[in-house]
């Protein structure tokens, strides 16, 4: 008897789960380009700044990928999902940090 009831249950919710997406009629995955674009360039700068300063003190071993936290920096709901804001955050952070860095030190 709790197996039939713990069927039902996952059968509900995977049909709950499959509306729900429904019901955003395509708004997440027409702003994927949004939120890449958005979550990159806020990492470039962040990186940059963080860069410059680890170039003035010549420490390019001081590079540490943004936590979660960090990389949703900026990030507002408009802009798309989260989890690519995140992605493309931590790119344009490494790329950011290196290009800083290279700005004032030669030697990395």
């Amino acid at each position: 008897m709790a197996a039939l009831a713990i069927a039902g249950i996952v059968a509900c919710s995977a049909f709950s789960l499959a509306q729900y997406h429904d019901d955003d009629d395509g708004y997440y995955q027409r702003n994927l380009g949004q939120a890449r674009e958005y979550g990159y360039q806020q990492g470039y700068r962040d990186g940059y700044v963080k860069g410059t300063h680890e170039g003035r003190e010549n420490d390019p071993n001081d590079f540490q990928n943004p936590g979660w936290r960090q990389a949703t920096r900026g990030y507002q709901q408009w802009m798309g999902p989260v989890e690519v804001y995140q992605n493309a955050y931590r790119d344009g952070y490494e790329n950011g940090f290196r290009a800083g860095y290279q700005s004032v030190s030669r030697g990395w």
